[in-house]
């Protein structure tokens, strides 16, 4: 199954600078975003930290579609088996002692984080790693879903039904993290698989657009026929500038189809 993809990112319409840092490592099938937050530009510095330890981890990733010779098939051992699950956690992981290990190391970084959401391929599927609101959707037969929940403090409040999801949108907490990178030694991030068929194009985003676009426009951008992945990464951004802009803005859109 062939990928194609892009990314655009923009500090919007409030902020000088922006804290939003990407990863696109097509080749091993492994993408992220990440949302920084903290004072003294500390944010951007926690996320640019979380995408250069996913970058250095993702060097041991197996390549997708990578031909062995066969005469290195007969005369090597094979490979250990790789298990994606344990390769996310212990990445997020790393990457979170990197980021706190920084923060306690400044008083202009103390206290900063950031969120994180990743998508690593495997043959048929893809896992899906988050912490925090940064978020992960699917668009399938004219449906978006999304694939991962915001970790914040109005989606506790859906959970335990205080609040409808109509009503968290707009909620005083629905920008209070229970779950950052960095903020402490050891932080908790959610796996998932999930299915991929060909046609699938699936969307990572920082809260900058999920605060600023709502899904039904989101659906319309992504099922639009014949437009190149390029394209409706732009429009995606675009709305969240005509939303208000009031955030950093960042935008991933992997497109599979038949190889």
């Amino acid at each position: 199954m062939k990928q194609d993809f892009a990314v655009i990112s923009d500090p919007g319409l409030v902020r000088a600078n922006n804290e939003d840092a990407y990863l696109t490592m097509p080749e091993v099938g492994l993408f992220a975003v990440a949302d920084g937050m903290g004072g003294h530009n500390a944010g951007e510095v926690a996320s640019a930290l979380a995408v250069k330890m996913l970058r250095e981890d993702a060097a041991r990733l197996p390549v997708i579609g990578l031909k062995i010779r066969w005469w290195r098939r007969l005369f090597r051992r094979r490979p250990p088996a790789f298990d994606p699950v344990a390769f996310l956690h212990q990445a997020v992981a790393r990457a979170n002692r990197a980021i706190f290990e920084a923060a306690q190391a400044s008083p202009e970084t103390k206290g900063m984080g950031t969120t994180v959401a990743a998508m690593l391929r495997t043959d048929q599927a893809i896992l899906t790693a988050h912490v925090g609101d940064s978020r992960i959707y699917r668009f399938r037969d004219g449906r978006l879903s999304q694939l991962t929940q915001d970790h914040s403090l109005a989606q506790e409040l859906v959970r335990k039904g205080v609040l409808s999801p109509e009503e968290a949108m707009y909620s005083a907490p629905s920008n209070v993290l229970t779950r950052a990178l960095g903020v402490r030694p050891e932080v908790q991030e959610e796996i998932a698989y999930h299915s991929l068929e060909p046609g699938d194009l699936i969307l990572l985003g920082s809260d900058g657009l999920s605060n600023m676009v709502e899904e039904d426009e989101m659906l319309q951008i992504l099922a639009r026929k014949g437009a190149p992945v390029r394209e409706k990464a732009r429009n995606l951004i675009a709305a969240a500038l005509k939303g208000g802009g009031e955030d950093n803005v960042t935008a991933v859109v992997v497109q599979f189809a038949d190889s």
